[in-house]
This record gives C-alpha cells, sequence and structure tokens, in this order.
C-alpha cells in the first residue's frame, strides 16, 4: 500500500505501461499481492521512485525502507545500491 525511507521526503509505487511505442510510468495507490503469491519489483515492471533525496545514491549505500502491507503492516528492509543495470550477486528475490 506504500513505501517510505528516511533518504527522501517520497517513496512512491509505480507500474511501466506501454501505450503503443512509448513506455509510460503511472503511479499506484496499491499493488494487489495474492494470498501466498509475490510481485517482484524490477525496471520496465513494477518500481519504486524515490523522489527529494536528502542525499545522492552511491553504489554501495545501504538504504532503509519501510513496506506498508494491507494485512502485515510495516515491514523495514534494507536496500543495497547497485550500478545502473546490475544486479546482486546471488540475485536474491523477495
Amino acid at each position: 500500500m506504500g513505501a517510505s525511507s528516511p533518504w527522501a521526503d517520497h517513496v512512491t509505487l509505480h507500474a511501466s505501461v506501454r501505450d503503443g511505442n512509448i513506455a509510460r510510468m503511472r503511479e499506484l495507490a496499491a499493488l494487489p499481492i495474492p494470498a501466498g503469491g509475490q510481485v517482484t519489483l524490477e525496471p520496465g515492471v513494477y518500481h519504486l521512485m524515490f523522489t527529494q533525496l536528502y542525499t545522492p545514491l552511491v553504489v554501495g549505500d545501504i538504504v532503509p525502507l519501510t513496506l506498508v502491507f494491507e494485512r502485515a503492516g510495516r515491514i523495514e528492509v534494507m536496500l543495497r545500491v547497485l550500478p545502473l543495470g546490475g544486479r546482486p550477486a546471488d540475485d536474491h528475490r523477495h
């Protein structure tokens, strides 16, 4: 249902959608996740957008993030900043 981080004024959820040959982003109020299911945040599909950062993100930084779920409540996670197009070495997914 939402997200926040002490590193930015706002963290918003977006979906990438195709409009003919043009890719657009659409802000989502919430992202349905089926019971027992999962949703992957990745470029070109769903992603989080950090706006009005308090400091630039640097490769290797560890950024705290709070995800807010309708039933599970608030979940604290830590994100590692990777190079553009980079993936974690073990491709670990949540």
